[in-house]
């Protein structure tokens, strides 16, 4: 329910953002996330690649385009624009957001330690987000850690107690 729904109405928002503004590179980017997030992955990685040929030095494009390259199931190019992000940006707000991001590409790519030192980073930047906590739990999981994976599971309720299994996989 929820998610489809937020998806549904962040897609609506997006559309009519680009009919309004269709060459500005926030909107560009904003839609572009939205997209990436409601599943409409090609669409969302068009919206940030206009982003980007107009601004190339927005950081949060350039992570908001990492993240929809993850999601894309595209690690290598993913990681590619996080570290771009990271290295312009490595004090902005968002670092927590990009090592999240950085943990689940390396994730993809089967790299259990590289996965583990990121989302380390992450939950140390974000540590009330229940979500931090399961690239970890997976990269802890994947080096055979299993006690440690499932602290961190436990964690990861107690910081989102709405938080399903289903939510998890």
């Amino acid at each position: 329910g929820d998610a489809a729904e937020n998806a549904d109405e962040a897609v609506a928002l997006a559309a009519r953002a680009m009919r309004l503004a269709p060459d500005d590179p926030r909107v560009l980017a904003y839609s572009g996330s939205a997209y990436s997030f409601a599943g409409r992955s090609a669409q969302g990685i068009d919206c940030l690649e206009r982003s980007l040929d107009i601004n190339p030095n927005n950081g949060l494009t350039r992570l908001y385009y990492g993240a929809a390259l993850r999601v894309a199931g595209r690690p290598e190019a993913g990681l590619k624009q996080l570290d771009m992000f990271l290295r312009l940006s490595p004090k902005d707000p968002n670092a927590g957001l990009a090592y999240f991001h950085q943990a689940f590409c390396h994730l993809l790519l089967n790299d259990f330690q590289q996965a583990e030192q990121s989302a380390r980073k992450a939950v140390k930047l974000m540590p009330g987000a229940g979500s931090q906590y399961i690239p970890l739990a997976f990269s802890l999981a994947g080096l055979g850690h299993m006690e440690e994976a499932q602290q961190q599971i436990r964690k990861a309720r107690e910081a989102t107690p709405a938080m399903t299994r289903q939510g998890i996989e």
